[in-house]
């Protein structure tokens, strides 16, 4: 299903590189990486690897496509009980993002 993780976070675009540090419901992390390929790293990691790939960008968006790879599933365990019964312990997965700038563009 769709999902939307609303954040924050104080990023950097330049012509070779992403680099940013922010925060969102699964905790702190930071944007570090190329222009067109960059990684989210959470502070305290729950999947192995979050991948972006941007596709389109201007003055004031970001969009393209990310993909996680073993993801955690304990919080979504812990919060859903009966469902987390046959939750596996970690998943994969990929989608597309959009980001845009609300200050300092």
């Amino acid at each position: 299903g769709r999902t939307t993780t609303p954040f924050t976070a104080d990023v950097v675009f330049t012509s070779d590189s992403v680099s940013g540090t922010g925060k969102d419901e699964n905790g702190e992390f930071r944007f570090a990486g190329g222009a067109t390929n960059f990684k989210k790293i959470y502070l305290k990691p729950f999947c192995d690897v979050i991948n972006y790939e941007v596709l389109k960008r201007t003055a004031t968006d970001v969009s393209g496509t990310y993909s996680f790879e073993s993801c955690s599933t304990a919080s979504y365990k812990e919060k859903n009980p009966f469902l987390g019964l046959f939750a596996p312990s970690t998943t994969n997965g990929s989608g597309t993002f959009q980001m845009k700038c609300n200050s300092n563009c």
